[in-house]
């Protein structure tokens, strides 16, 4: 994506070849949104690569692996979850009305 310039306004040119179109997607996993999720994923794969070559070592992994683990749940479990919105309490959107400390 490039911004071009015309006239003083400012227009995003969208991808225009087939190679720009088709990187777009292999590119999500590393956008701000996804990083974390990214990262967690990764994570737990390296750490269960890992203890499985070197079983010995299994203590050494468990902790990082249940961390990368429960991170990577976590984040499938938000990507997945129908309805978005944050928890609040049920009173949420009713304010206190102002009080005047008259002396």
């Amino acid at each position: 994506m490039q911004i071009l310039q015309q006239d003083g306004i400012q227009r995003l040119r969208i991808a225009t070849t087939w190679g720009e179109f088709a990187m777009r997607p292999l590119l999500l996993p590393l956008s701000p949104r996804y990083i974390l999720l990214t990262i967690a994923l990764a994570g737990t794969t390296a750490f269960a690569a890992a203890a499985w070559r070197a079983p010995s070592s299994l203590p050494y992994f468990l902790l990082p692996l249940a961390l990368f683990g429960a991170f990577a749940i976590l984040g499938i479990r938000d990507l997945t979850q129908r309805k978005h919105e944050p928890r609040r309490r049920p009173a949420a959107h009713v304010r206190p009305r102002p009080t005047r400390f008259h002396r």
